[in-house]
């Protein structure tokens, strides 16, 4: 039996709320509207109260008429990312009001969170809140600090904090000496006032939260870079996943919760890193995101520390940002034997010279001699990556016989011949390919007859529909006498190519051969 939108409210109440749980708050909201059906479906489902988007100004006053529909049990997170202080209040007050007691996660991005606030909302779902990620946007006296957050939420597994502290210079968090969170494991500190020095002492942080295992700090901001490995050292015997970023707190960190797979044959990563628990020697996750090495000899030296220490331990390293020729000859020199995972993004910062200079050679000697285990790697935002460096960093002695996933991004400097001859060297080997440059028609053809186990397949592609078309049924584009079919578990492809399309007359014929792909 086939189904409709209209069908919707006629299908089993579980499959109702499988199917709704897809809708934002709003999309419900509006479907609600359709009919005296649709309202009740809705209304009456579980599905538009678990996650209570309040960003409407006028939303609270608007479900006023509905309180008698949501029970208190049934809203699970709340989230606010606009409006003004009045409206949060509001939003507080209607919270309050109904004693909606099992929420678990909020998300706030709001002028002002004021101690008051944060004890009105722990009074009354305290024991449910297992994470808040907050952002205050307004300096203001008033405001929560993230170490009161902690003390008032004893079950809290995150907290993200980006804020303003109210005495940059002389603030000490308010934790007793036995104060222990056992539940935290995740926190991320960035605090936009703390510009003018190193004012923030993490270590009662540390010492407060005994098994946190992702932290993510401005490594500006920490007031004794010589002395911080030692404080993790003594304190974060559990940590598993660091995040170093520096100065800009405008921009997207990258997440630290990791529940994404880093090959077929591997566990998640956040399950790979529970079973090294002995200490923090065994830190296997390093994220250093827009880290300006040049400009502060402390940072540099607390950088260092953590390569040399950490050597033979790491097994993903995610390098954003600038580097040095100091910095390439140190880590030329190191042999991280246990990495296996390697994303470097040079973005607009790096500029070397390709024809033969130092920093070619060793970012090269990096990557082919100093990362032996290496399965996954990420080229990204390197202008003058080229034919040259790709000839180099994968030669034909196979020194990367275990790479199976790779990704290239923005790199402009790479020709078709370029990438042709790294499929032909290593074509059958990888897994995944990620592929943000131009694929030609040439390529395409080398994807689909060299790359025999490739599973995973994202591109952006600059050739005719018919050549996709013949590319997807056959496996591989140019051959028509070819009966085998290549089959991948995720295929995701953007096709630019607008001037082909306009030239060929793109008609729903040509669309057609792409629907009536088995």
């Amino acid at each position: 039996m086939e189904y409709n939108v209209q069908n919707i409210p006629s299908l089993p109440i579980d499959i109702q709320d499988e199917i709704l749980q897809h809708f934002t708050f709003l999309e419900c909201w509006k479907l609600a509207a359709v009919n005296q059906k649709f309202r009740s479906m809705i209304l009456n489902g579980s599905s538009l109260w678990s996650h209570l988007s309040t960003n409407h100004n006028q939303i609270v006053p608007d479900l006023l008429p509905y309180v008698s529909y949501i029970k208190n049990s049934s809203v699970r997170s709340i989230c606010v990312e606009t409006g003004t202080e009045t409206h949060w209040t509001n939003v507080l007050d209607f919270i309050k009001t109904n004693h909606f007691y099992a929420i678990a996660q909020v998300n706030l991005n709001i002028p002002c969170f004021t101690n008051e606030q944060l004890s009105t909302l722990t009074n009354i779902c305290g024991e449910a809140l297992t994470s808040i990620t907050l952002t205050i946007r307004q300096r203001d006296p008033r405001n929560t600090q993230p170490d009161k957050v902690i003390r008032q939420c004893s079950n809290l597994v995150t907290l993200r904090f980006t804020g303003w502290i109210s005495h940059p210079t002389n603030w000490i968090p308010e934790f007793s000496t036995e104060f222990r969170h056992s539940m935290l494991s995740e926190l991320s500190l960035r605090f936009y006032n703390m510009d003018e020095g190193r004012f923030f002492n993490a270590q009662p942080f540390l010492q407060a939260t005994p098994n946190l295992r992702r932290l993510c700090l401005n490594v500006n901001h920490i007031m004794d870079t010589s002395l911080f490995l030692q404080i993790l050292q003594q304190y974060s015997h559990q940590l598993s996943t660091l995040v170093f970023y520096y100065d800009d707190f405008n921009m997207d960190l990258p997440s630290i919760t990791l529940s994404t797979t880093y090959g077929d044959n591997e566990l998640l990563m956040t399950d790979m890193i529970t079973t090294k628990k002995e200490n923090v020697q065994s830190l296997p996750h390093l994220i250093l995101y827009n880290v300006d090495r040049d400009n502060d000899t402390l940072t540099k030296l607390l950088i260092s520390q953590f390569f040399e220490y950490f050597t033979n331990q790491l097994i993903v390293f995610d390098y954003t940002g600038g580097v040095t020729d100091s910095d390439l000859e140190h880590l030329s020199q190191l042999q991280f034997s246990s990495l296996k995972h390697l994303k470097i993004n040079f973005h607009t910062y790096w500029s070397f010279d390709t024809n033969g200079g130092n920093q070619h050679t060793l970012f090269c000697s990096f990557l082919s001699h100093a990362t032996p285990q290496l399965s996954s790697l990420t080229l990204k935002h390197i202008p003058r990556m080229n034919d040259v460096m790709l000839d180099t960093l994968f030669p034909n002695n196979g020194a990367h016989y275990h790479l199976q996933e790779l990704f290239i991004e923005y790199c402009a400097g790479i020709s078709e011949n370029g990438l042709i001859r790294l499929f032909q060297r290593i074509g059958s080997q990888l897994q995944k390919l990620v592929l943000r440059i131009k694929i030609t028609p040439r390529i395409l053809n080398v994807i689909g007859s060299a790359l025999d186990n490739l599973k995973e397949l994202t591109m952006d592609l600059d050739v005719s529909i018919p050549q996709l078309a013949f590319f997807l049924r056959n496996g591989q584009y140019g051959d028509d006498n070819n009966e085998l079919t290549k089959r991948y578990v995720k295929l995701d492809i953007t096709h630019h190519s607008s001037e082909i399309m306009q030239k060929e007359k793109c008609d729903s014929s040509m669309i057609d051969q792409l629907i009536r792909i088995p």
